[in-house]
């Protein structure tokens, strides 16, 4: 399946990020809070992170369950790496 467009992923991000902003979430990754303000690019700044890595799952690049807030560092730390973050389901052992 091909890629969304730019404005399409644009326009999904800023929506994200409005609606993550008002409950003031924090980074998925780390717990810790997200600087909203940040310019782009920086430690601390707000970017958009999957869950299931777009690389392997194009089809889910925007899907609201599949995308949580992450800070740049954390985002760009894991990579195309699955997110652990608790609320994906995914568990620390095998049962």
């Amino acid at each position: 399946m091909a890629r969304t467009n730019t404005r399409q992923k644009r326009e999904f991000r800023e929506q994200m990020k409005a609606l993550w902003r008002a409950e003031n979430r924090p980074c998925a990754r780390d717990g810790q809070p997200i600087d909203w303000d940040a310019p782009a690019n920086t430690r601390d700044a707000f970017e958009l992170g999957h869950i299931l890595p777009v690389k392997t799952h194009p089809h889910l690049e925007l899907d609201p369950n599949n995308v949580q807030p992450e800070h740049h560092r954390c985002n760009r730390h894991a990579g195309a790496s699955t997110s652990t973050a608790a609320s994906t389901g995914i568990t620390s052992e095998v049962w």
